[in-house]
């Protein structure tokens, strides 16, 4: 695309244009585009390393972060674990005295009387008189 751009803008001319594309000097190509040397390609290499480096940095804190929040996480879901087994034992103790307390309003709304106790509870008043 640079190359394209820069025959179009007209800093780079061409010796032909075909089907296949445009037919370039070599002279022409390294007047715009100057030949990488091996000191350039020996500084790009150090930049990489220390690019690389850096994203290795980078990467590690990255992954120190994540560990973390994964700990936090767990943590979070351990204490959630145990606020829901108190939770449901808070609940089955409910559930026990409310059924205790409903034996108890049955037991209370049941007649326990003995009809032979009332009958004679009864007769002894009106043998009294």
């Amino acid at each position: 695309m640079s190359i394209l751009r820069a025959i179009k803008d007209g800093r780079l001319s061409y010796v032909e244009k075909t089907d296949a594309g445009y037919k370039i000097d070599p002279a022409e190509l390294f007047r715009v585009f100057p030949p990488v040397t091996d000191s350039v390609i020996d500084n790009d290499v150090s930049r990489d390393d220390a690019l690389q480096d850096e994203i290795r940095g980078v990467t590690s804190f990255s992954a120190l972060i994540y560990e973390e929040r994964l700990k936090a996480l767990q943590q979070r879901i351990e204490d959630k674990q145990k606020q829901l087994e108190e939770l449901r034992t808070d609940r089955d103790r409910w559930q026990q005295q409310a059924d205790y307390w409903r034996q108890q309003a049955a037991g209370l709304l049941e007649d326990r009387r003995s009809v032979g106790w009332f009958r004679s509870l009864f007769t002894r008043k009106i043998a009294t008189f």
